[in-house]
């Protein structure tokens, strides 16, 4: 019984370990005081995540209805590899509610940090910009998963049951 339950939970702990998307949490403080805050799932490489996805948006507090496109800008046109990163002015990324990307302009809320080093919030309740970035105030933290913790007590599990089974041998 023990080394079916050691396996399986095994299994699954390699499934969590090999899925590369996380979810991230994200914030930023805006010199006038509206705080844009939220999360998405990615893929993080280095200081940077790409292929963003499931993006919630707060703007003080109020939750921003979606869906929610994703987009870059890369000084002539808006295309949907938005970049997320650790470091403020490596960010190049827009959260809108309309497909910036295809061409949609018609967004009711939208909330950037550029490689331009612009933050930006428009919304029908909020409009703030910061130009530069404040650096201090950008916030980008990676939710931990429950891979690693599941790895460990697999290992433990089937270290538990080579015990067990050791322990049985050795009494006969």
């Amino acid at each position: 019984m023990i080394p079916k339950l050691a396996a399986g939970v095994m299994a699954l702990g390699l499934m969590f370990s090999v899925s590369h998307a996380r979810t991230f949490e994200f914030s930023y403080l805006f010199g006038d005081g509206l705080t844009a805050s939220g999360s998405f799932e990615g893929t993080q490489n280095g200081l940077d995540v790409g292929n963003i996805s499931n993006v919630s948006l707060f703007l003080d507090g109020s939750e921003i209805a979606g869906p929610l496109y994703v987009a870059s800008f890369d000084g002539l046109e808006f295309n949907a590899n938005a970049l997320v990163s650790f470091d403020a002015l490596a960010n190049n990324f827009f959260f809108a509610t309309s497909d910036l990307a295809g061409g949609d302009f018609s967004y009711e809320s939208i909330f950037y940090l550029s490689g331009l080093a612009q933050a930006s919030s428009i919304s029908l309740n909020f409009i703030s910009q910061d130009d530069p970035i404040n650096v201090q105030n950008w916030s980008l933290t990676a939710v931990p998963d429950q891979g690693p913790t599941v790895a460990v007590l697999a290992i433990g599990l089937a270290g538990l049951a080579g015990f067990r089974r050791r322990m049985l041998a050795v009494r006969q």
